[in-house]
């Protein structure tokens, strides 16, 4: 069941928070560099036409250069258009798309830094800031100003 919460404050409303904006630190980056991924292998997208991919892999293009995204975003799409894969429960085929090995040094380098953040995979999906990925995790996302607390559907 979910709880209402009701949040009241005097003067100017804070700006929303923006996916990956700002100064974040290089750790907050790889978090949300993990995001991405999750949310490109979660969401079964086997192109960029979904707007809010495309902008991550903008994002990813200014983070880790554009033949790294490139290769990265190729791997993730690909690896959504295998059958196998797309019939996989949602949590599953993320996990299994960190197992899965690469050709690209580089992409597997990026994919197994991904993978060691935090209490891994499972973990990060579950408790992603991203509402993306909280999509795939059946939570919803309740804004607050500064804060972000998660409900379960």
């Amino acid at each position: 069941m979910a709880t209402m919460i009701r949040v009241s404050k005097t003067g100017e409303p804070d700006p929303p928070q923006v996916f990956g904006a700002g100064d974040r630190s290089k750790f907050k980056q790889d978090f949300d560099l993990r995001d991405i991924i999750n949310m490109g292998v979660g969401g079964k997208h086997k192109d960029l036409s979904n707007a809010d991919l495309r902008t991550n892999y903008q994002w990813l293009a200014g983070k880790i250069g554009v033949p790294a995204a490139q290769k990265l975003m190729n791997k993730i799409l690909i690896y959504n258009q295998q059958t196998a894969n797309s019939q996989l429960p949602d949590e599953e085929r993320i996990k299994a798309f960190y197992d899965t090995p690469g050709d690209d040094e580089e992409v597997s380098t990026i994919i197994k830094t991904a993978k060691g953040l935090g209490y891994g995979i499972g973990e990060g999906v579950r408790s992603s800031r991203h509402a993306g990925v909280a999509d795939i995790a059946g939570t919803d996302m309740v804004m607050v100003p500064k804060t972000m607390l998660k409900v379960k559907k």
